[in-house]
């Protein structure tokens, strides 16, 4: 073989041993970028299968202080209503409640304090006159039903027509609205004497 000859031989092989090389190197960066994105959508369906889920078994209104705006309708008789709109400030840690009403123009109309579902250990005291409909048993039975609603679930309520409802003996609760912070919003309580609407103003977590 000439010497010409062997010289193109040898520049052809260290032609193809480079394309070989060049080959292998794309084919492992095409195995690296497969791999990187199989890793990626199984890191992304992962999160989004074990994203934290809302537990039914949670409380529906968390402990902590609450201002609202309450209006509450007492039927009188010959279906005559009465209105007592308030604004209320309440603090419920462990079933215990304290709350402070307000009138609309801001000055204190009574405090009450107890514990939930403890009749006997509320406590009422009002700053004013009380209205002809404030006798106490009454007062105190629904200063509870208000405060009752701190001890549901979620897993308690029920949509009915798109409205989270919770029923029982004593009072019917539906939620229409909720902030954006998942708390309710808008809620209407009823019992055949009474019926109230209630408005979240705002809500801060009790200190730890």
């Amino acid at each position: 073989m000439s010497k010409s000859n062997r010289l193109y031989n040898d520049k052809l092989s260290t032609a193809f041993k480079e394309q070989h090389q060049t080959s292998k190197k794309r084919s492992a960066n095409s195995l690296f970028m497969n791999w990187l994105l199989m890793i990626s959508l199984f890191s992304l369906i992962n999160c989004s299968t074990h994203q934290k889920k809302t537990d039914p078994r949670e409380k529906m209104f968390p402990d902590g202080i609450y201002s609202q705006n309450i209006s509450v309708e007492i039927n009188i008789e010959n279906r005559r209503k009465e209105s007592f709109p308030f604004r209320s400030i309440t603090k419920v840690e462990n079933l215990h409640f304290e709350t402070i009403g307000l009138s609309p123009f801001g000055t204190k109309v009574f405090e009450a304090q107890g514990e939930i579902n403890k009749m006997n250990s509320i406590k009422v005291i009002f700053h004013i006159d009380k209205p002809l409909f404030a006798k106490e048993v009454f007062i105190k039975k629904a200063i509870n039903s208000v405060n009752k609603i701190h001890t549901l679930k979620k897993e308690d309520f029920t949509a009915i027509n798109g409205i989270d409802t919770f029923s029982d003996d004593e009072f019917k609760l539906e939620i229409h609205s909720y902030n954006s912070e998942g708390l309710p919003k808008s809620l209407r309580l009823i019992t055949t004497q009474w019926s109230a609407y209630i408005e979240l103003l705002s809500y801060q977590p009790n200190k730890k």
